[in-house]
C-alpha cells in the first residue's frame, strides 16, 4: 500500500511539472509573435517617418506599442515617434481649446487662449518631424485662420460701433475702445501700424463727438465729458494729444466770444470750467495763457480804477475776479482806499436806508484820524472810524425827537489826554444854544457834555467858558472844569447885565476851540435865517445846496456837498465854477 501512495504522489509532480513546461512554450511563444508583430510595425512606422508620413508613421508606432519592453530600431526612432503622438494631442487640445471661445465676444478674454495657441505654435518653430507634423494638424483644423477671424470680425464689429454712437449723437456707451486697445497688434500689421490707425479712428471719431457736443450741452458739460474721456483713454494705455488739440479749439472759441461780447462774468465761469483740464494736459496751452492774459489786464484795470478814485468800479471788478482768483486783499485795500477817500462810505455802506440831513468827515492826514459823522432824519446820531487794521469802529445813538440840531464837529481839546469828541449845538429852550458831547473810545461812546448857555467856548483842555449857562453860572460868564467825569462849576469870570430883551440874539459859533480844527468838512449848517451875512471879498454865501468836484465841470467826479448857508472863499473863478481851499485840498464848486 505504500508503495502504490508513493506511485500516486510522484504521477501528480509529473504532471504539474508538464503543465509547467506547456505553459512556458506559450508564453515562448506568444513572445515570439509579439515580437514580430512589433518589428513589423515599427518597420511600416519607420518607413512612413523616412517618407515624412508623419500620421502614418505615428499610427503604426501605436500598434508596435506593445506590453513587452523590447530593443528593436533603436531609442533615437522611438523618441522621435512618440513625440509625434505628443504633437498630435497638443494640436487636438488646441482646436478643441478655440471651439470652447466661440460664444467670447470680449477681446479681452479671448487673449488668454489666443496667448496660449502662439506659445504652443512657437514650440514647434524647428524643422522637427514633431513640428511639421503639428503644423500640419493646425492647418487642417485652421486654427491659424479661425483666431485671425475672430480678431478681425471684433474689429470691424468696433469701428461699426464707433460710427453707429456718431450716427445716432449717443456716446454713453463707448466699450469698442477695450476692445480695439486689447486686439493684438499682429492684425494691424505691426505694433507702429496699429498705434497709427487707432489714433486715426479715435481722432476721427472724437473730433465729430466734440463738434456735436458743443452745440447741444453747456460748456460745463462738455469739459467734463472730455475730461472723461481723457482718462478712459489713459486707462486704456492711449495718450489722447488730439483731445487737447479739440479742448484748445473749443475753448479759445468760447472764451474770445465771451471776450466780444464784453461779458467777463461769463469767460470767469468758462475759464473755471476750462481749468479742470490743464492738469491733464502735457504740454503748454494757449487757453491758459488767454486766461492768464485776460486775468492780469483786468486786475491792471481795477487797479486804474483805483487810481482814478473810481472805487464803485474797482470793487465791482474785483468782485467779479473773485470768482476765479482771490481778490480778498485788492478788496479790503480798495475799501480802505474809498473811505480815506470819502470817509462818509463807512455810513453810507452800513446804512444804506439811512437819509442823511447833515454829514461831517475828515480824510486821513498826519496823526488824524479818517472819521465820517451823520445825522439822520430820524434824530440818529451815527460815528463811524476807521482802524490802522482796516476795520471800521461804528457807534450811534437817538437824540431826543424836539431837539433841534444847528449843527456839529468834533474836537480834541475839550477834554484831556486828546480825547475826540463829536460837538453838537442845537437851539436852546431857555438859552439860545443847547450843547452836547460824546466822547468816542475804543469800544464806546459816552455824553460828556449837555448843558444850555448862549455861547461856549474850549479854554484848556477840561476847561470851559461859558456865557449864562442854565444852573450853575446864570447871569455870568462862567467856568467850568472837567471833574468826576463830568464838567462842573468852578466859579465866575464875570457877570452879566440883565438882557433887555428876553429873547435875545442867536448865539455865536458853538465851540471855539484854542487850535484851529483840522476837520475836513465845514459846517453842513445853514444860519438860522435866510438873509446872507457880511461877506468879505472872494466869499460867497451858498443859498442851496452845492456838489464839491475834483474839476471845474458837471463831469468831474464828485467828492461832497456843502449844505445851503454855507460861506465858501474863492481862489480862483472859472466860467461859472470857484475854486475852494479845504483843510484837504482844493476843489471846485459851481456858482448858482
Amino acid at each position: 500500500m505504500i508503495v502504490f501512495a508513493s506511485y500516486r504522489q510522484s504521477l501528480r509532480v509529473r504532471n504539474l511539472l508538464f503543465v509547467l513546461a506547456l505553459l512556458a512554450l506559450c508564453a515562448v511563444g506568444y513572445k515570439l509573435y509579439a515580437t514580430v508583430e512589433k518589428l513589423r510595425y515599427m518597420d511600416a512606422a519607420e518607413a512612413a517617418f523616412q517618407k515624412k508620413d508623419y500620421a502614418q508613421a505615428e499610427r503604426f508606432y501605436k500598434l508596435a506599442s506593445l506590453p513587452f519592453s523590447i530593443q528593436t530600431k533603436g531609442a533615437q526612432l522611438e523618441d522621435e515617434l512618440s513625440s509625434l503622438t505628443v504633437a498630435r494631442e497638443e494640436a487636438e487640445a488646441l482646436a478643441e481649446q478655440l471651439e470652447s471661445t466661440a460664444a467670447v465676444k470680449d477681446p479681452a478674454e479671448l487673449l488668454s487662449p489666443y496667448r496660449h495657441f502662439l506659445e504652443i505654435k512657437k514650440s514647434y518653430a524647428d524643422d522637427r518631424p514633431s513640428s511639421q507634423y503639428f503644423h500640419s494638424i493646425i492647418a487642417t483644423f485652421e486654427l491659424d485662420k479661425k483666431w485671425s477671424g475672430k480678431f478681425i470680425q471684433l474689429k470691424e464689429q468696433a469701428y461699426q460701433h464707433m460710427q453707429q454712437n456718431l450716427n445716432r449723437h449717443q456716446f454713453e456707451d463707448e466699450s469698442f475702445l477695450p476692445v480695439l486697445t486689447a486686439i493684438p497688434y499682429s492684425f494691424f500689421g505691426d505694433q507702429d501700424a496699429k498705434d497709427k490707425e487707432l489714433a486715426k479712428r479715435f481722432r476721427e471719431y472724437d473730433r465729430d463727438k466734440f463738434a456735436y457736443l458743443m452745440d447741444q450741452q453747456e460748456f460745463v458739460q462738455v469739459i467734463s465729458t472730455l475730461y472723461d474721456s481723457w482718462k478712459r483713454y489713459g486707462e486704456a494705455g492711449i495718450e489722447p494729444v488730439w483731445l487737447q488739440e479739440i479742448a484748445e479749439k473749443q475753448g479759445r472759441r468760447v472764451l474770445q466770444l465771451d471776450l466780444r461780447e464784453d461779458d467777463l462774468a461769463s469767460f470767469i465761469q468758462h475759464a473755471k470750467d476750462y481749468e479742470r483740464l490743464f492738469s491733464i494736459f502735457s504740454t503748454d496751452s494757449e487757453v491758459k495763457r488767454l486766461i492768464e492774459e485776460t486775468m492780469e489786464k483786468e486786475l491792471g484795470r481795477a487797479q486804474s480804477f483805483m487810481e482814478r478814485n473810481l472805487f464803485d468800479k474797482a470793487l465791482e471788478l474785483y468782485g467779479e475776479l473773485s470768482a476765479y482768483t482771490n481778490t480778498s486783499d485788492a478788496i479790503d485795500e480798495a475799501e480802505k482806499q474809498w473811505i480815506i477817500h470819502d470817509p462818509m462810505r463807512m455810513l453810507d455802506k452800513a446804512y444804506p436806508d439811512k437819509k442823511w440831513i447833515r454829514t461831517m468827515a475828515t480824510k486821513e492826514k498826519e496823526d488824524k484820524e479818517v472819521y465820517a459823522i451823520a445825522f439822520s432824519d430820524e434824530h440818529e446820531l451815527f460815528y463811524a472810524r476807521l482802524n490802522d487794521d482796516g476795520s471800521v469802529t461804528q457807534y450811534q445813538t437817538t437824540l431826543d425827537k424836539d431837539l433841534d440840531v444847528l449843527n456839529f464837529t468834533y474836537t480834541d481839546q475839550l477834554l484831556e489826554n486828546n480825547t475826540f469828541v463829536v460837538m453838537i449845538r442845537a437851539k436852546g429852550e431857555k438859552r439860545s444854544t443847547r450843547y452836547l458831547g460824546f466822547a468816542v473810545g475804543e469800544s464806546t461812546w459816552k455824553p460828556v457834555l449837555s448843558m444850555e448857555a448862549d455861547d461856549l467856548t474850549i479854554e484848556a483842555p477840561g476847561k470851559l467858558i461859558v456865557t449864562n449857562p442854565l444852573g450853575d453860572g446864570e447871569q455870568e460868564i462862567a467856568h467850568y472844569v472837567w471833574k468826576d467825569d463830568q464838567f462842573v462849576y468852578d466859579g465866575a469870570k464875570e457877570k452879566l447885565e440883565p438882557p433887555a430883551d428876553e429873547e435875545g440874539e442867536p448865539a455865536n459859533d458853538p465851540v471855539e476851540s484854542s487850535e484851529p480844527s483840522d476837520s475836513s468838512g465845514s459846517e453842513d449848517t445853514p444860519p438860522s435865517n435866510d438873509s446872507a451875512p457880511p461877506l468879505a471879498e472872494n466869499e460867497y454865501f451858498l443859498q442851496e445846496e452845492a456838489l464839491i468836484r475834483s474839476g471845474p465841470g458837471d463831469d468831474y467826479e464828485v467828492m461832497g456837498k456843502l449844505e445851503p448857508g454855507t460861506v465858501v472863499k474863492a481862489i480862483e473863478k472859472q466860467d461859472g465854477w470857484i475854486k475852494v481851499a479845504f483843510d484837504i485840498g482844493e476843489y471846485w464848486i459851481k456858482l448858482p
